[in-house]
């Protein structure tokens, strides 16, 4: 479990020019910030692996002055905005599939989940399922992404439509620190992650405190649903195909040939459009049940997405101009429900 992380800071001092201040807490920092009166903040964060809560911190405190901040390959990625015309009519419709498996799943999540007005979107990048939540009546919704600039357009999605309100902030949902805030939130009827979750097993500790970061923020009786990469598919196709396999819309690389280990399986990943060789980790199905079932929820259901094309008849399917192709088989979904959870604190 995170512990609040620590950072190397130094400050632009008043008078005497740049003082450091050596390895300090993240709300050390804060403090930092708000008692040195500097019209212009030029703060350099330095971390290892683990991520920081700055820009959650400089945010809650009305710090809004950007930081230069050294950030993982990750927020970097998500913070590119893709203009949907620099996509070809065929990735179009593959991305118009899965945001078609996306609306079901919120769906089904929606019909077994009353109420279910609040929505917390974690790793919500640009907010692009915020239009999908007023057709299932969820009105209140909080989004969540390390990647400042994504958020930014998420919180635009927000302000461009009435009838859905909420907020959304740059914020490490992996962090032991968002647990703590979300365990004194008003609960969530509805907890989302979607194509986010496999960056989180990198390690034991980052999946499992993600995932009693989301038991925090569920009520009892709540749903929790994701959209991750299927690793039955990784692992059939590796065995026939060998470490390196794709077509024309994806890649997959792996370093090895070794077993699947329950946490830290790396592999690059490109999607074209999406995804551009990305280091990604293995979500072992029976891994991840567990993991929820250690923080009081269980498995309702899971679908490989080219399972969906039983709803082909559907009308939301010729509305949002959908298209099925095989490269979708690489993901599933998972749709988990909260029983009980109690926390060690």
């Amino acid at each position: 479990m995170y512990e609040d992380s620590i950072v190397s800071v130094s400050l632009p001092g008043p008078k005497t020019g740049r003082c450091s201040y050596g390895d300090v807490h993240t709300h050390t920092l804060a403090c930092l910030l708000l008692s040195n009166n500097v019209p212009e903040w030029k703060v350099t964060v330095g971390f290892s692996e683990q991520w920081t809560d700055t820009f959650l911190v400089l945010k809650v405190l009305k710090v809004l002055h950007p930081p230069v901040i050294r950030k993982m390959d990750i927020s970097r990625h998500y913070n590119k905005h893709r203009p949907r015309h620099e996509t070809s009519h065929e990735m179009i419709g593959i991305r118009n599939f899965h945001n078609f498996v996306k609306s079901m799943l919120i769906s089904e999540a929606s019909k077994v989940t009353e109420p279910h007005t609040r929505y917390l979107d974690m790793c919500c990048g640009n907010g692009g399922d915020i239009s999908k939540l007023v057709h299932n009546n969820i009105t209140e919704y909080f989004g969540m992404d390390i990647a400042n600039h994504a958020v930014e357009r998420a919180l635009e999605r927000i302000k461009d439509q009435s009838s859905v309100t909420g907020d959304a902030i740059s914020f490490n949902a992996f962090s032991y620190t968002a647990g703590h805030m979300l365990d004194n939130m008003r609960n969530f009827d509805i907890v989302s992650c979607q194509f986010a979750i496999h960056y989180a097993f990198c390690d034991e500790t980052t999946a499992r405190t993600f995932i009693q970061n989301v038991a925090y923020a569920l009520r009892v009786g709540g749903s929790f649903i994701i959209t991750v990469p299927d690793a039955d598919f990784l692992q059939k196709s590796r065995k026939l195909l060998g470490k390196k396999f794709g077509d024309q819309h994806y890649s997959v690389k792996f370093d090895s040939l070794n077993e699947f280990s329950d946490f830290g399986t790396a592999y690059e990943f490109t999607f074209k459009g999406a995804v551009e060789k990305l280091k990604e980790y293995v979500v072992k199905h029976d891994v991840l049940v567990r993991l929820c079932k250690d923080c009081g929820m269980h498995l309702k259901s899971s679908k490989n997405f080219s399972e969906y094309v039983e709803y082909k008849e559907h009308a939301l399917w010729n509305r949002m101009g959908a298209i099925y192709h095989d490269v979708s088989r690489i993901y599933k979904t998972y749709h988990f429900k909260m029983d009980e959870y109690t926390s060690d604190e």
